[in-house]
């Protein structure tokens, strides 16, 4: 491919445009050892890539935790907050791919099932900062399985969803925005390294690093 024209770019932010899903991974754990409880076989694919609040009901729901899901999706956000704040660091490629849709004038955002205040710090520690909006799982009411935030982010962006690419590193967001017509761009994370081939079965492209698309022309349509 040497040339790829959109009209916008709705980017995934965890596992996407930054490095945090090894962080998130150590939070879940951490947080039950604090409560002395041994996770489950299945306890990342319950927690990954979902909302805090989701996450709060199942920690709650599973191991009968003697706290309200408000209170403890404080504490789970309480967490993360230092690592946005001062540790997050960008996937390899993801700032020269802002840069270069920057300068080619392509609009893009940012959606979502990360809390905002995490998007917000997040994004401002690696240092980018041109994106539309932020749009946030938790705001729209769905996560991922369902195409509500794609869909808002698009009528936000005001581009056309055939040439809107998502960008994303989950299997599930990826096959639901595939589904709903977008555009979509599979980028390589280790925590989903056993569904990589059904990620590139899903996605319209699919790359180990957004570094692979440094060589490609972007063209605003």
């Amino acid at each position: 491919m040497d040339t790829l024209s959109l009209s916008g770019v709705i980017f995934d932010m965890d596992g996407t445009l930054i490095d945090s899903n090894p962080r998130w991974d150590q939070v879940g754990f951490l947080y039950l050892e604090r409560y002395g409880f041994t996770p489950p076989e299945d306890f990342l694919y319950h927690v990954h890539t979902k909302p805090v609040p989701e996450i709060a009901v199942y920690l709650k729901e599973t191991f009968g935790l003697d706290i309200t899901p408000d209170e403890l999706s404080r504490e789970v956000i309480s967490l993360m907050d230092d690592y946005y704040r001062t540790e997050a660091i960008p996937k390899v490629g993801a700032l020269d791919l802002i840069r270069r849709l920057e300068e080619a004038g392509i609009p893009y955002c940012v959606a979502t099932a990360a809390e905002r205040s995490h998007v917000e710090a997040g994004l401002a520690t690696v240092g980018i900062t041109g994106q539309k909006f932020i749009l946030t799982c938790t705001e729209v009411g769905a996560d991922k399985r369902f195409p509500t935030v794609f869909e808002e982010a698009l009528r936000l962006l005001g581009s056309d969803r055939a040439t809107t690419a998502v960008v994303e590193d989950s299997p599930t967001a990826l096959s639901t925005a595939q589904k709903a017509g977008f555009y979509t761009v599979s980028v390589y994370d280790d925590s989903f390294v056993a569904r990589e081939e059904e990620k590139r079965q899903i996605a319209d492209l699919s790359v180990e690093s957004l570094e692979e698309l440094a060589t490609v022309e972007l063209r605003k349509i």
